[in-house]
């Protein structure tokens, strides 16, 4: 695993000539390795402990937890209204698991590693694409011009050649600046295709969890003045 997050690792280092933008690097890079190195955190087990931990007394700890981590856990929706404490011993825990029709299932978390795999991937996607359109034109333009150990002669040989090239060639790379610019609208297509598929993956829970985390906090926060 140590091999796999320093190969991510060295996908980080400061590149002198760079062909993008701040933004570009942040969602192709920055990005990819984060989810990457989540998906491999999730799942290697071994060292970021069990992916389920159940409460048990009595029985055998890891056949109880392999059944939890097969099926699917559930709350109860209505349990989330009730007082804490009083009504029930958690949000959205309760004891009248008779009521099947009332359960809410959550069935996401065993494809977590691949559902984060798959988004490093499609955030790398611009970037390779990038790559193969570029295909080094820059890197070669600029070759060796930084080189200060190198004769001044050959510094004043190549800036000479590469102003030639460019007066030679100039107004004849859009197709250069269009690809780079469909590579970046990519990258925002990439992000709002993820938005829709995070909220599908979660049930269409995922665009709505901030404002109902405020709303529960709210009315947390105005059942307690109230009790008070």
């Amino acid at each position: 695993m140590y091999k796999l997050l320093g190969s991510l690792g060295q996908y980080l280092k400061w590149q002198e000539i760079t062909t993008d933008s701040m933004v570009f690097r942040l969602h192709n890079r920055f990005t990819t390795v984060l989810l990457f190195t989540c998906s491999i955190l999730i799942t290697a087990t071994q060292y970021v402990g069990n992916p389920i931990s159940c409460i048990v007394q009595g029985l055998p700890t890891h056949p109880i937890n392999t059944y939890c981590w097969i099926t699917s856990t559930f709350t109860m929706p209505d349990a989330f209204n009730r007082q804490v404490g009083l009504e029930v011993a958690h949000p959205g825990v309760a004891n009248d698991f008779g009521d099947v029709d009332a359960r809410k299932y959550y069935t996401y978390y065993q494809w977590v590693c691949f559902v984060l795999f798959f988004q490093a991937l499609l955030c790398y996607i611009p970037q390779w694409l990038w790559n193969m359109c570029e295909g080094g034109l820059i890197n070669a333009l600029v070759m060796g011009m930084n080189q200060c150990l190198d004769h001044e002669e050959n510094i004043d040989k190549k800036k000479s050649m590469l102003m030639i090239y460019l007066m030679q060639y100039r107004k004849t790379h859009n197709t250069y600046v269009y690809r780079y610019f469909g590579c970046e609208a990519l990258c925002f297509i990439n992000i709002f295709l993820q938005l829709c598929l995070m909220n599908q993956f979660f049930d269409g829970e995922f665009l709505s969890y901030g404002l109902r985390v405020l709303s529960f906090f709210v009315k947390k926060d105005i059942g307690e003045k109230l009790r008070i």
